[in-house]
């Protein structure tokens, strides 16, 4: 995955990200737009990848302002993968279903319950069989911690056995 996809850590992954953006989208103006779309998908449906599958169509209007027209939000096609079985795991189903849709009216290909096996030059592979071509992947998915955690009594842990409490994450995001 490493050597595929963008992660987003550190502002040095962020700026790479960026950068590799802009020339993606500038790729496309000079060659790609007769025959093709700009293919990004997105692994992790928590904050960070929900942020980013919407604030990529917001990049398009933005470019417009800045007189690059090139890139219309028709030719952008995004996909977020999420593991689980809703996006925004963390918040109240209510929340996560409104974001699920508003991600669908913006053009967002939202896979729930879908995980990533591998990546390669090209795209994404999934346990399923399908592939997801992406010309720019971005990985915002957890990373699972060691599975002694799961062990810890008394220590709640999520699917990748990251330690926390689901219900006071639940209850926070009510308030």
């Amino acid at each position: 995955m490493k050597e595929h996809c963008i992660f987003l850590d550190n502002p040095h992954q962020a700026r790479r990200f960026h950068q590799e953006m802009l020339n993606l989208f500038l790729k496309y103006t000079s060659n790609m737009g007769a025959n093709g779309k700009v293919n990004i998908a997105i692994v992790g449906g928590g904050a960070t990848g929900v942020e980013l599958s919407a604030e990529l169509h917001n990049a398009v209007k933005q470019l417009h302002s800045y007189g690059y027209k090139g890139l219309t939000n028709e030719a952008l096609n995004v996909t977020l993968v999420e593991a689980g079985e809703r996006i925004l795991p963390a918040l109240p189903p209510r929340i996560s279903g409104a974001a699920h849709n508003e991600l669908t009216k913006l053009g967002v290909r939202v896979l729930t319950q879908t995980m990533v096996t591998s990546a390669d030059e090209g795209g994404l592979h999934t346990k399923d069989g399908e592939y997801i071509k992406a010309d720019l992947m971005v990985w915002a998915a957890g990373i699972k911690a060691p599975d002694f955690m799961k062990e810890i009594g008394g220590l709640e842990t999520n699917r990748i056995n990251q330690a926390g409490n689901r219900a006071n994450a639940a209850n926070h995001a009510r308030s």
